[in-house]
């Protein structure tokens, strides 16, 4: 029985821990804030000038980002890891 197998599960398993972990410590920093409502409010209010724009033209860049790096270290990484570019 090849062991690549038990430690691609093993992996996902540990990814899976990590991310509940994560958003567990995530949650109780914001419920064990008493003062939610009015963090919510400041933040829609400092969103709602031209703030909002720049928010959204960065969401919209961040692919070109991903590709840009993606390009730069694939010529890297392929040399001790082959992969495709898509995985890259």
């Amino acid at each position: 029985m090849s062991t690549l197998p038990n430690r691609k599960y093993l992996n996902l398993a540990f990814k899976a821990l990590l991310l509940l972990f994560l958003a567990g410590i995530l949650y109780f920093q914001l419920t064990g804030k008493n003062n939610l409502p009015e963090i919510w409010a400041i933040f829609w209010q400092v969103l709602a000038g031209s703030n909002a724009v720049w928010l959204i033209l960065a969401m919209v860049l961040m692919p070109f980002n991903w590709l840009a790096e993606t390009q730069k270290w694939y010529p890297i990484m392929r040399r001790y890891e082959p992969m495709s570019r898509w995985k890259a």
